[in-house]
């Protein structure tokens, strides 16, 4: 392990730059979940002795995301056939590597504690675990994981099957336990409409659905695909744009899941249909929206995989898809150049089959 020695070194060097990330947390940039994915990843694809990886929160910061998996695996390749220490700068290059005594649970968690109080990430990957240890506190995997969370943990698909888990997801909409959260109350209905019209109204949304929506389908995301990657929701872009849904893929590229439904929603005060919405809206104003949200990714000159439109369709009467076919007319020509990366979800239907 690491003698006191250095450790003393390593707290000196690093105490000017605690004090200015006291109210931060590291962990919460894209730059650390970025190389948290990629370290999971690579133990779940590679057998491995126990390693700990050691980074300094700047570098952290300024990590070098181009084709990140890659040199991450050649060089993780190549150190642990002699090391299983190793300290990487931000272009996933060793600094230093050693062999060193882990075999002490005890001792290394607090050695690894001690050394994140002073401007160091440090991550333990070991039996397709990772714990990780940042700015005092440890995480991950390997501290409350269950053998049955973790059978389960992998079962779940890769990111490259997004779209057959969204496809799956389909049949969880028909579930009462899921689409009744998206309709009014039985109640309502019969409040606002006669029991002649309470048939083709029976598809009312509640007021604001696309929150809703959105959290089901995240939650459904995150159950199903391997927590390589990770989800979140409305991620701001410097324009001040949300993204609904995003992750990255192996290489840093990111993936963009948009959300919005058709049909008709009540009104906030739930005494009238609020708002009627159509295919027109996702051919005219969803996909440009879209499109836009993928040049402003890689103007920032962040990669993209592809950006994913996914639409509800809570209409009673359905006549086809919602969008067949991008139509060029409502999108701007600088946004012409990124309809290769643009994916349209067919839609997903959700019927309030028997009213709560």
């Amino acid at each position: 392990m690491i003698s006191r020695e250095e450790l003393s070194e390593i707290i000196k060097s690093s105490a000017s730059k605690v004090e200015q990330r006291a109210s931060e947390g590291i962990h919460s940039e894209e730059t650390f979940k970025l190389l948290h994915a990629n370290l999971v990843s690579y133990s779940q694809r590679k057998t491995h002795v126990p390693f700990a990886l050691v980074i300094s929160e700047d570098d952290v910061s300024t990590l070098s995301i181009g084709d990140i998996a890659d040199r991450l695996a050649n060089l993780l390749d190549t150190v642990l056939l002699t090391h299983n220490y190793i300290v990487i700068s931000s272009q996933i290059a060793s600094i230093e590597s050693r062999q060193d005594d882990i075999s002490d649970s005890n001792e290394a968690r607090r050695l690894f504690t001690e050394m994140s109080k002073h401007g160091l990430c440090v991550f333990f990957v070991g039996d397709r675990r990772i714990i990780y240890f940042v700015q005092g506190n440890d995480f991950g995997d390997g501290v409350f994981c269950t053998e049955k969370a973790i059978k389960a943990y992998l079962q779940k698909r890769e990111i490259s099957q997004i779209e057959e888990v969204i496809d799956e997801y389909r049949g969880r909409l028909k579930e009462q336990a899921t689409y009744c959260k998206f309709f009014v109350y039985k109640t309502t209905l019969k409040r606002l409409f006669p029991p002649s019209q309470i048939p083709k109204r029976k598809n009312l949304l509640k007021n604001k659905p696309e929150n809703t929506f959105r959290n089901d389908l995240l939650m459904f995301l995150k159950a199903n695909i391997m927590g390589t990657f990770v989800f979140a929701k409305e991620l701001l872009l410097e324009s001040g744009n949300r993204l609904d849904i995003w992750t990255y893929d192996q290489n840093g590229n990111y993936i963009i899941i948009e959300v919005k439904w058709i049909g008709q929603s009540i009104s906030q005060n739930e005494k009238k249909v609020g708002h009627t919405i159509g295919p027109k809206y996702i051919k005219e104003e969803a996909v440009p929206q879209v499109l836009g949200y993928i040049k402003e990714a890689r103007d920032l000159k962040f990669g993209v995989r592809s950006g994913y439109l996914v639409v509800f369709d809570a209409r009673v009467n359905r006549d086809g898809d919602s969008l067949d076919v991008i139509d060029l007319t409502y999108v701007q020509k600088d946004l012409h150049p990124y309809v290769h990366l643009f994916r349209k979800i067919p839609d997903l239907e959700v019927d309030n089959i028997i009213p709560n």
